[in-house]
């Protein structure tokens, strides 16, 4: 959903939330219906250095420079579009993952690792070789020939596109999840394995997933096959609480969307729910609105 529309948090004044790589398509919609919101613009791709913070202002020159606030998935996006002369706080994209949805669910063990991810280099799936029952969730499984080469064609690898139910069930399935980039974005799915109480083993990566982990709920592990393959048995051969991993994410994402919601108060004071503990996964999921819906919702909606 993130990555198709906007979440309208706020209309007096409008106040959307959006990723990146969809706003200037965002800011064409809402000029089309004769409105200029404030975007809270969440990065999708790390962007701490000076490559990442010139590429959010060619965003912004693409976008026809609409009023901004970066949200910012590591500090050091925050850092690097503030000495660029930006609004920028720390408020991580994984704050949009349904808690409900991922949840602990009491199905048997069968795989010893699941990894959400693109069939893309940057997501490093052959480090995950040498695990025998690898589970891969991919939302383009018409790529699944890159397997072969990336020594992981014994890999279990869905056929279609998953909905995010069928996604959580696969989670539950698993003895552990796999984040094994160097670089991205937040990584929805690091949220998304530790909601449904499973432990993550994780590469050291720029992008800001790192919030999420510590050692009571992951494994930080060198860019190395066998590593990662000895991390997954051992994860296999322990005992983790799923009930302490879950609450321990529940924590921090009740963490951000406060962050968030602290600042949409100093942008508007007329919320359209005002109370923290509502803005939930179901007030989140009824604030969204498709980009192709956009113009005709800002038109009507006044």
């Amino acid at each position: 959903m993130f990555f198709s529309g906007v979440y309208v948090l706020a209309d007096k004044p409008w106040v959307l939330a959006v990723a990146d790589n969809t706003l200037a398509t965002a800011t064409r919609e809402s000029r089309a219906a004769g409105q200029r919101p404030h975007y809270l613009v969440f990065r999708t791709w790390y962007g701490g250095d000076l490559r990442g913070g010139i590429a959010a202002l060619r965003l912004l020159a693409r976008a026809r420079f609409p009023k901004v606030t970066w949200m910012c998935n590591a500090p050091a996006e925050v850092a690097m579009l503030r000495s660029l002369g930006q609004r920028a706080i720390f408020c991580h994209h994984n704050l949009f993952c349904n808690e409900n949805v991922f949840d602990i669910q009491p199905n048997p063990v069968e795989y010893d690792a699941i990894y959400i991810a693109r069939l893309d280099p940057y997501k490093r799936i052959w480090l995950a070789r040498d695990i025998p029952k690898l589970r891969i969730v991919t939302a383009n499984p018409k790529d699944a020939i890159r397997l072969k080469d990336w020594g992981c064609n014994h890999a279990n690898v869905n056929q279609e596109f998953m909905e995010y139910t069928a996604i959580a069930r696969e989670i539950s399935k698993s003895c552990c999840g796999l984040a094994l980039s160097k670089k991205e974005g937040g990584m929805l799915a690091t949220t998304e394995y530790l909601l449904c109480g499973k432990p993550v083993i994780t590469t050291p990566s720029l992008g800001g997933r790192e919030y999420w982990l510590d050692s009571s709920n992951s494994l930080n592990i060198t860019d190395s096959a066998p590593d990662i393959a000895s991390a997954v048995r051992l994860v296999g051969n322990s005992t983790w609480d799923s009930n302490t991993i879950r609450q321990s994410a529940l924590i921090r994402l009740q963490c951000q969307r406060g962050i968030l919601l602290e600042y949409l108060e100093k942008l508007t004071k007329q919320m359209k729910r005002p109370a923290a503990s509502q803005m939930d996964a179901d007030w989140l999921y009824q604030q969204f609105v498709l980009v192709k819906d956009m113009q005709r919702f800002l038109t009507t909606s006044r």
